[in-house]
């Protein structure tokens, strides 16, 4: 049976009155909110609701994309996510321990199943650490800090280590006295 979501909540009421193995598929097309501020990012993809003997299986293959910065160039950029969820999400009444406000791990009083926070974890766990705007890339002059994509920049390109200064001006003077014939 395919169904469709409203956001990132599910009614899971009739699925808990079935047996174990029982399942759904949900088509899914939201936005998520993302921790510590306002950016949301879509979510698209398929998750599956089964039964289990205490809860419901879900799994999940959602596609997304978070906004970063390239970490070359400091430009802003989109970069695809690829998320695939295998979580078991119990009854609130069934969990013995305390649940945190955010506990992604839990269906609800009224039988709502909120993947939200589980999607949020999950984009910030695969979201990539060091993301590049292309593999070609420059960066930034770590010298001048102007962007090496847009022009060249006009910094000494090589630093001498001043523990080589004297032995360069040994090089230097016995160039000067012994030129190379050409």
């Amino acid at each position: 049976m395919v169904g469709v979501a409203v956001g990132m909540h599910f009614n899971v009421s009739n699925l808990m009155r079935e047996p174990s193995g029982s399942s759904r598929s949900v088509e899914v097309d939201d936005t998520v909110v993302l921790a510590l501020s306002a950016d949301r990012a879509p979510v698209k993809g398929t998750v599956g609701l089964m039964r289990t003997d205490r809860g419901v299986w879900v799994s999940a293959a959602l596609q997304s994309w978070v906004g970063c910065v390239c970490s070359r160039c400091l430009e802003p950029l989109s970069q695809p996510v690829e998320l695939s969820i295998d979580e078991e999400f119990l009854p609130w009444e069934d969990c013995h321990l305390p649940i945190a406000d955010g506990d992604a791990s839990y269906i609800d009083d009224s039988h709502i199943l909120d993947l939200t926070e589980a999607v949020r974890q999950y984009l910030r766990i695969n979201a990539p650490m060091k993301p590049v705007c292309s593999s070609d890339c420059l960066g930034l002059c770590p010298k001048c800090g102007g962007d090496l994509n847009e022009a060249s920049c006009r910094c000494e390109s090589v630093e001498i280590d001043s523990r080589w200064t004297a032995l360069l001006e040994l090089a230097n003077a016995d160039s000067l006295r012994h030129p190379t014939q050409g």
